[in-house]
C-alpha cells in the first residue's frame, strides 16, 4: 500500500489514498495516520473534504475498554455508481455497480447481428435507462468502464484485433461511447480487468501479488497483480500467459511464436477432435468416460508448465483460474496442484498455489475499472 504524502500539490493523490485504505474496511482517523504516514490535521482535512462530498460515514464500535469507543469510517455504498460494459464475442453486457461492487441492475445485448455502431447506441440507450430506473442522480456516476478481449488500445481508447470479435475491430470505443453517452469512458483488456475483479472483490484481495489466466474456448488471457498494482508493461497490455512458449519446437502460433501455450491448453485446442463439445460437457463425463481423464491430465501437464514458469518468475502468491475451466473446477485443481507444488521455488509444502475464482458477475467486472481509476487512478 502506497504512502502519502504531506506535500500540498499532492492533495488529490492523498485524497485517494486516504479513501482508498477506508474501502478495504472500516478504520479510524488514527490509524489511517499510522499507515499514510500523514499528520492527524491532514487527515482530518481530507476526511472532512470525503464527508462533505458524502462519500464517508461514521460507524461507532464497542470496546471493553475504559474511555470513549473507537469510531471507524467507512465508505457509503451508493454515494457513487460505475456503468460497467463487459464485450464478449457473441453479446455485451451491461449493468450499474456501487462502490462496493454490488449489481443494482443489468442487461444482456445480443450483438451476433449489429454493427459496431449499433451496439454503441444500444449501449448508450442501456445505461441511460438503468440509470434513470434507479433514480441515480447524473452526479453521481463515476463514468463507463468497459473491458474487451485483447489486444486493446488503453491509451487511445481503440479495440485492436480481438480473435472471433470482428465486430469490434479497430473501433474507438472510449470516444464513441463517450460522445453517445455523455459519460467519461475507460478501457481496459478483459483479463486486466478481472484481475483487478479479484484484487477488490475476490480471491486476491488478501494478496499483494498473484496471477488471474482466464482460460475459455476462444484463448487463454491473463493479468498480474504486483505489490498492489496491475501490470501493464512497456506496451500498456500486460502480459499475455497464453503466449508463453511450452513447446520451442511446437504448432506455430497466429502470433508467429511456436509452441504457444494457447495453442495446447486453450478449451478449443484441448477438445480438438474428441467427441465434446465443449469443456462442461467434458467434465460432465469424467466419472466414466476414459478419453474425459485423459484431456483433463493434458490441460493439467500444460498448464501447469506455464503456470510453474510465471509463479517462479514473478513470485506470486496465488494464481486464479478464471473462465470456462471454473466449472466443477476440483479434478482440474488437484491435478494442477500436484504438478506445481513440487516445481515451485520457496513454497511451503501442502500450500495450494492454484485455486478456481468464484465471481460471476460480467458487470462488475467492466465497473471495475471506473472504481480503480477512482480509487487508485
Amino acid at each position: 500500500m502506497k504512502s502519502a504524502t504531506n506535500q500540498p500539490l499532492m492533495g488529490l493523490s492523498n485524497r485517494k489514498c486516504v479513501l482508498d485504505i477506508i474501502r478495504r474496511k472500516p478504520i479510524s482517523r488514527s490509524e489511517i495516520a499510522a499507515i499514510t504516514h500523514l499528520t492527524r490535521a491532514s487527515v482530518t482535512v481530507i476526511v472532512d473534504d470525503l464527508f462533505a462530498d458524502g462519500l464517508l460515514t461514521e460507524q461507532v464500535t464497542h470496546s471493553p475498554m475504559v474511555g470513549r469507543n473507537p469510531i471507524n469510517l467507512q465508505i457509503v455504498p451508493n454515494a457513487r455508481y460505475a456503468a460497467g460494459v463487459t464485450i464478449k464475442r457473441k453479446e455485451v453486457d451491461v449493468g450499474i455497480i456501487n462502490l462496493n461492487g454490488e449489481v443494482i441492475s443489468n442487461e444482456i445485448l445480443p450483438s451476433a447481428d449489429a454493427s459496431a455502431v449499433e451496439m454503441i447506441k444500444k449501449i448508450a440507450e442501456s445505461t441511460a435507462r438503468q440509470v434513470r430506473e434507479n433514480g441515480i442522480l447524473r452526479e453521481k456516476m463515476l463514468g463507463i468502464g468497459v473491458c474487451a478481449p485483447g489486444p486493446v488500445d488503453v491509451a487511445n481508447g481503440i479495440i485492436l484485433n480481438p480473435p472471433n470479435c470482428g465486430l469490434w475491430h479497430g473501433v474507438h470505443i472510449v470516444r464513441l461511447l463517450s460522445e453517445a453517452s455523455g459519460y467519461p469512458v475507460l478501457l481496459e483488456k478483459d483479463s486486466n480487468a478481472l484481475a483487478l475483479e479479484e484484487q477488490y472483490f475476490g480471491l486476491g484481495r488478501d494478496c499483494s501479488s498473484f496471477l488471474a489466466v482466464q482460460i475459455n474456448e476462444g484463448g487463454i488471457g491473463s493479468g498480474l497483480i504486483i505489490h498492489e498494482r496491475l501490470y501493464r508493461g512497456s506496451n500498456g497490455l500486460g502480459n499475455e500467459l497464453g503466449h508463453i512458449s511450452i513447446h520451442m519446437d511446437g504448432i506455430k502460433c497466429d502470433c508467429g511464436n511456436r509452441g504457444c501455450l494457447e495453442r495446447y491448453a486453450s478449451i478449443s485446442a484441448i477438445l480438438a477432435g474428441s467427441p465434446y463439445q465443449n469443456w462442461r460437457q467434458m467434465i460432465d463425463c469424467l466419472s466414466n468416460d476414459a478419453e474425459a481423464k485423459r484431456l483433463l491430465t493434458m490441460e493439467a501437464k500444460y498448464l501447469s508448465c506455464a503456470l510453474v514458469n510465471a509463479i517462479n518468475l514473478f513470485d506470486v502468491e496465488l494464481v486464479i483460474l478464471q473462465g470456462d475451466v471454473c466449472y466443477k473446477p476440483e479434478r482440474l485443481l488437484e491435478k494442477l496442484n500436484q504438478r506445481v507444488g513440487p516445481r515451485v521455488i520457496m513454497r511451503s509444502t501442502g500450500l495450494h498455489p492454484v485455486v478456481a475464482s468464484s465471481i460471476e458477475s460480467f458487470v462488475r467486472t467492466g465497473g471495475i475499472i471506473c472504481l480503480h481509476n477512482f480509487y487508485q487512478g
